[in-house]
């Protein structure tokens, strides 16, 4: 893991899909949950353990020589396009 100085220009993130959970559905009507649950790539939702090793990946020495990059969990869904 880098030290010092260089530590502080290591800035990466996650942007994932709608995580598929209990806490997910409390706003969302039946309707809404069926269209999002056709749309992605996969033609299934994300689940929360799928999310969780792209974050693991980023504070792990692995992501040492990464800057700047935005890991996209989106079951091939193009972000911006």
């Amino acid at each position: 893991m880098p030290k010092g100085e260089n530590f502080s220009r290591l800035v990466n993130g996650v942007a994932p899909e709608p995580i598929w959970d209990t806490a997910y559905f409390i706003d969302v009507s039946g309707e809404e949950v069926e269209t999002l649950s056709s749309d992605p790539t996969l033609g299934r939702p994300e689940q929360p353990d799928e999310i969780g090793p792209s974050y693991v990946f980023l504070v792990s020495g692995n992501s040492s020589y990464m800057t700047g990059q935005i890991l996209q969990s989106n079951g091939g869904t193009a972000v911006n396009g």
